[in-house]
């Protein structure tokens, strides 16, 4: 004659079946606290909260958007060179001489 097994007893034979304990079942239903209980955020935090939700939808694309900007914006040190290159062709065109104005139709001073 078979017996009937209590609500525990059958929970456990089931988790040894499964491979698990119960004090495993157990221990994975633990809900840890939020390391942000309680703070408060500051009026910087709350604003770019706002900003990220009305232009970007998600904080992921936000993130994305970031990351991508950062690879893409031109380094402080090829900026500076780039700037130099255009004021020495700037200065080099300025210093050629005048020459004669033509007419847009007219081809033979090409």
């Amino acid at each position: 004659m078979k017996r009937k097994l209590s609500e525990n007893e059958s929970s456990d034979v089931t988790n040894q079946v499964k491979g698990k304990e119960p004090a495993d079942e157990i221990s994975t239903n633990v809900v840890k606290k939020s390391k942000h209980d309680g703070h408060d955020f500051s009026g910087q935090e709350i604003s770019r909260l706002k900003e990220t939700e009305a232009l970007f939808h998600s904080s992921l694309f936000r993130l994305q958007m970031s990351e991508l900007l950062k690879e893409v914006s031109v380094k402080l040190k090829l900026k500076t060179r780039l700037e130099k290159a255009f004021e020495s062709l700037s200065e080099t065109l300025k210093g050629l001489p005048s020459g004669k104005v033509h007419k847009i139709t007219d081809k033979k001073w090409l």
